[in-house]
């Protein structure tokens, strides 16, 4: 029973990876193939295409990598026919997922969603139900997306609680003086954001020297940007590769918004969220996709805020995201005080949102191996 992971970027690759110990874990013999990176490769599937460090978000970047990717997805389908693929689990990346999903279906292979698109976060129901019509089964990562896909196609939604904690280490009490900057893994994220993360980080440092400022790095090619950046701009840091450790050891951290900020909440360590975006791409979110942030999602981007309802974690984006808006917003974090206090009653509330039951890969691997029954008509 060969199986096909496709994948997009690094929270995706790292989820995949503890999907296929899982499954190798349940059956050795196993064959996996993928789109994804590293951590995916360690865990023991071939890798296709490595796509991780590709990833993009915005429009207009999205555009610049578009003929990339649009060549990976011709090569992806023609992998799968020849190689008899039976199951295809997708993760995220929504973008080039939802197509794959809905070709795979039309050729009855069987399609896995984890970490579904977030139609149900953006009130979409149409698109929802078309793609849950191509999914086997829809795994679900927190509560009210189970609810939402429950009241589709109850027999395919399945929920074992969030895999984020099953991953991250448990919560250190002991903290260093340390401020984090988690700048995000994709090219342009660290384009657009590290600047004003290391403007804010030389003043804080200057004023604080008992502080150190160590940056979250996701790969060599990363790295060395990051390097060359904190050069540039003569703020001293310490690149760290494993970014859990790093969020137990941190005092507060500066984020772009995605992942990183739940895991912060789920540490239970303070974070402001930031995101800066081309003017182009964000001229775009303001006309079209805005409006439908404040409708669906109370007017958040960061998760831990979304799933409160409330904001719970400082959020600057765009221009509101200065080096002085940043550290006046980190400063009170930093130190014993009431907001730090508050901030991390807050985040053991999301923490609480997001318990895994035991052994929740586990269960997704069962998910995956049942018996399927496919054919692929050519084409």
């Amino acid at each position: 029973m060969p199986i096909f992971i496709s994948v997009g970027e690094s929270s995706g690759d790292m989820h995949a990876a503890h999907v296929i110990q899982a499954i190798k874990h349940l059956n050795p013999t196993t064959t996996i193939y993928g789109n994804g990176g590293k951590k995916m490769a360690d865990a023991g599937c071939t890798i296709i295409h490595n796509v991780v460090n590709k990833s993009s978000i915005g429009f207009l970047e999205g555009l610049v990598k578009a003929p990339y990717f649009l060549g990976v997805f011709k090569r992806t389908k023609a992998f799968i026919l020849t190689h008899n693929i039976d199951t295809v689990l997708v993760i995220d990346h929504q973008g080039f997922n939802i197509p794959l999903a809905k070709w795979c279906h039309q050729r009855n292979i069987r399609i896995i969603s984890f970490i579904s698109p977030q139609f149900w976060m953006w009130g979409k129901k149409r698109s929802a139900i078309q793609f849950t019509s191509y999914c086997h089964k829809i795994i679900c990562i927190f509560k009210e997306e189970f609810e939402y896909y429950s009241t589709i196609a109850p027999e395919k939604a399945r929920f074992y609680g969030h895999p984020l904690g099953a991953i991250l280490p448990p919560p250190s009490p002991i903290k260093k003086d340390i401020l984090g900057l988690f700048p995000g893994s994709r090219e342009q994220e660290i384009d657009h954001c590290l600047p004003v993360m290391l403007t804010a980080a030389r003043q804080i440092i200057a004023d604080n020297p008992r502080l150190e400022c160590h940056i979250a790095v996701t790969s060599s090619q990363a790295e060395t940007h990051i390097k060359a950046m904190s050069t540039a701009m003569d703020c001293p840091v310490v690149i760290r590769h494993d970014s859990h450790a790093l969020i137990n050891d941190v005092q507060a951290s500066l984020v772009a918004s995605g992942t990183v900020s739940l895991e912060h909440a789920i540490l239970g360590v303070p974070c402001v969220v930031l995101y800066k975006f081309s003017w182009l791409s964000h001229a775009i979110l303001k006309a079209f996709i805005w409006p439908k942030i404040k409708t669906h999602c109370s007017g958040f981007v960061a998760l831990p805020n979304i799933l409160s309802k409330k904001q719970v974690c400082q959020e600057l984006l765009q221009n509101d995201a200065s080096s002085s808006a940043l550290q006046q917003a980190i400063l009170p974090l930093l130190v014993d005080s009431p907001e730090r206090t508050r901030l991390v009653q807050q985040f053991n509330r999301v923490r609480q949102l997001c318990q895994p039951e035991p052994g929740i890969f586990e269960a997704i691997a069962k998910d995956i191996m049942d018996s399927p029954t496919t054919s692929h008509p050519s084409g």
